[in-house]
């Protein structure tokens, strides 16, 4: 049997890339930095799980560093290429689970939310004077 298309289209996309070096931190890799302190930080992850997940995004950085690489059909051929690898169902589902928070987070208009202090209004806020007599 031959190479599975997902082994062979890496293949491709691992001869475009021209370097064979490991890439330093790209514009996927800073995000997924971030997006890693946000479940520890915000998220309250414990960090294990964050080490898991980082690890297992920046896998995926490394065969396509660009967030414009970061699609479905990408992270499909990834997740393909894990199975084929005999990599363990707990394996697949924390990297699915990775990707799947990693998107969401991207599309939050704000990671932390931020709410304004309401502001009393000084007829609230004033003391009347029996009040302040008391």
């Amino acid at each position: 049997m031959g190479e599975s298309v997902a082994k062979a289209k890496h293949e491709d996309r691992d001869h475009s890339s021209g370097s064979s070096a490991s890439p330093s931190l790209t514009q996927l890799g800073e995000l997924i930095e971030e997006y890693g302190e946000h479940l520890l930080l915000v998220k309250g992850r414990s960090p294990a799980t964050v080490r898991g997940y980082v690890s297992d995004l920046q896998s995926f950085a490394e065969g396509s560093p660009d967030l414009a690489d970061f699609t479905l059909g990408n992270l499909r051929l990834w997740l393909a290429e894990a199975v084929e690898a005999g990599r363990s169902r707990a394996t697949i589902a924390r990297r699915t689970a990775a990707a799947r928070g990693l998107s969401t987070w991207l599309t939050v208009p704000s990671a932390l939310p931020i709410a304004s202090p309401e502001v009393p209004s000084a007829a609230a806020s004033a003391l009347s004077s029996t009040a302040a007599a008391s």
